[in-house]
């Protein structure tokens, strides 16, 4: 059993005052990622090693969204 706890989208985090959102950080992974590939889309795309979350990812946008609303 893995010691990740699954998100639902990207994990995001504050770094130097600004939300970002990776794909693995800590103890939290997203659920969208199988090893180094992403399946939030159609078909599967190579994540980067740094496990930033790309542009491309469909969730990224609304994730950040959300919470830069929590901090409110």
């Amino acid at each position: 059993m893995s010691d990740y706890q699954k998100t639902f989208g990207p994990v995001v985090i504050e770094r130097d005052g600004e939300m970002v959102a990776k794909c693995q950080s800590g103890r939290f992974d997203c659920a969208g990622r199988l090893g180094n590939s992403c399946l939030w889309n159609s078909g599967t795309l190579r994540l980067p090693a740094d496990m930033w979350t790309p542009d491309w990812c469909q969730y990224k946008l609304s994730a950040l969204r959300d919470a830069e609303e929590m901090k409110k």
